[in-house]
């Protein structure tokens, strides 16, 4: 999701919030990315439901594109299932420190953003 030239990350929950629908193109960096999981979470917890997600995996450069099928799929939303916080990262250090403001805000910490992250993915049809 890009938000625009010269918005914040503590604005994405705005644009997701006002979405139908929510597109997960569930690559190899799913797991590691704060932002990605924050949309999907945001998504959910705004009114948006499972049924609402269109998942796409995307194979790793090393896969074959035949490779594309619900055991990849579920390979990328399994590595959720033990999603921690402090494993994700980025280029862009601020971003990502501004995304844990958020998260510590309305969490009150990062450990129970986790549990909920895990809690969101077994809410999706494949699980």
């Amino acid at each position: 999701l890009d938000c625009g030239q010269g918005s914040s990350p503590s604005t994405l929950p705005v644009y997701v919030a006002s979405s139908q629908r929510l597109l997960i193109l569930a690559g190899p960096n799913l797991t590691t990315s704060l932002q990605s999981v924050i949309e999907v979470f945001t998504f959910l917890r705004t009114g948006g439901s499972p049924g609402q997600i269109d998942i796409l995996p995307i194979p790793s450069d090393d896969q074959p594109l035949k490779s594309v099928n619900s055991a990849l799929l579920k390979d990328r939303l399994g590595g959720l299932l033990s999603f921690r916080t402090d494993c994700t990262g980025g280029d862009h250090f601020e971003e990502h420190e501004q995304l844990l403001a958020v998260i510590e805000s309305g969490f009150g910490s990062h450990y129970a953003f986790d549990a909920s992250v895990v809690d969101m993915v077994t809410t999706l049809s494949c699980y």
